[in-house]
């Protein structure tokens, strides 16, 4: 594990203690096998992570701006994007397709958002990308966006390529949320007001050009996490009101609705976070298991075949150091995994 922060060292034994504890002593097949103890660390306020080139991270952080992390050296290099913008970037608007990274700052309403890309091997070759779509968000790590036109009608597109349309939401909702699993799979939160002027939400996943429409329980709150085990046809969410819903006979190639079973256990949730929020998703994509960062920053365990919730932290006698968690990136060529975090800089987990 590296971990980076400026003019200060903190030791992080109590937490690589709790990840390594969620990959080997639960009996569990997590990507949590290895840290170490204290590293050098350096201040650059929330990281975002938005893509990787081999051994060198590409980040929005608020303190400084676009940058890159050198996994070898250890050193964080900031990306001038001056000449190119006077406003700042938004964290929900920075991403990659796995060659560049992409960026844009805010637009009015109604207006297009003038996206800017660089290739990860040349940071000093920014060009404007593409100015014809008012763009809601990205879904970083991944080559996808939502945009919208004048009538209110929502599109899933290729960042990389936005003429390719991968799903439409038509008009009617208020608004919708993206979140992602990968470059094909990926979720949305589309919401009305009923007559108590009460948000009721439609759900649906997609897989490329498949959509499927997921029924819950309750309609009343918003999907803030989802994953998909492919090899054993798995899918579980967990809502923003701490359910957790699964189904273990799941077609993601289908455009089928499905059903969902709503589990007997719970996730204790944020409370101090925006309701809707997209919570980072931790997992090596290799198991029915997945991981998120729950209230007091415990980490829970997942099983999205039966629905059933581990809070690790619940075997432990001591304290773990507040670290939050933004941002996740998996790094499929190495098997690494890395996390941004609030104020604590950048995990690596391997």
């Amino acid at each position: 594990m590296k971990h980076i922060k400026r003019e200060s060292y903190i030791t992080l034994f109590l937490f690589g203690i709790i990840l390594l504890t969620v990959g080997c002593n639960l009996d569990y097949d997590g990507i949590f096998y290895q840290v170490s103890i204290s590293e050098e660390t350096v201040e650059v306020g929330q990281v975002y992570l938005a893509g990787i080139d081999s051994t060198t991270l590409f980040a929005y952080t608020t303190d400084v701006g676009m940058q890159s992390y050198d996994t070898v050296s250890e050193e964080w290099t900031e990306i001038d994007t001056s000449d190119h913008i006077s406003s700042n970037i938004l964290p929900s608007l920075v991403s990659s397709d796995g060659t560049n990274i992409y960026f844009s700052t805010r637009s009015d309403e109604g207006e297009n958002n003038k996206i800017y890309t660089f290739p990860m091997n040349d940071t000093d070759n920014i060009s404007v990308h593409n100015s014809d779509y008012d763009v809601i968000t990205f879904a970083a790590p991944f080559d996808l966006m939502l945009t919208k036109d004048s009538s209110d009608n929502y599109y899933v597109r290729r960042i990389s390529n936005p003429a390719t349309l991968l799903t439409t939401i038509p008009s009617g909702y208020e608004a919708v949320k993206l979140m992602a699993q990968s470059d094909d799979i990926f979720l949305l939160n589309a919401y009305t007001m009923d007559d108590d002027d009460e948000k009721e939400y439609d759900y649906f996943l997609c897989n490329g050009l498949n959509k499927s429409t997921l029924t819950l329980d309750s309609d009343e709150y918003s999907i803030r996490a989802f994953y998909v085990d492919e090899t054993n046809d798995n899918i579980a969410v967990i809502t923003s009101d701490e359910t957790v819903y699964y189904d273990n006979d799941f077609d993601i190639d289908s455009d089928t609705d499905f059903t969902f079973v709503e589990s007997d256990d719970t996730v204790s949730l944020e409370t101090t976070t925006v309701e809707d929020s997209a919570l980072p998703v931790i997992t090596d994509y290799s198991s029915a298991l997945f991981y998120i960062q729950g209230d007091n920053d415990y980490i829970y365990s997942i099983d999205s075949s039966t629905g059933e919730v581990e809070d690790v932290t619940d075997d432990y006698t001591v304290s773990v150091s507040s670290i939050t968690i933004i941002s996740y990136l998996y790094d499929d060529s190495t098997s690494t995994a890395y996390i941004g975090t609030i104020e604590n800089g950048v995990y690596e987990l391997y």
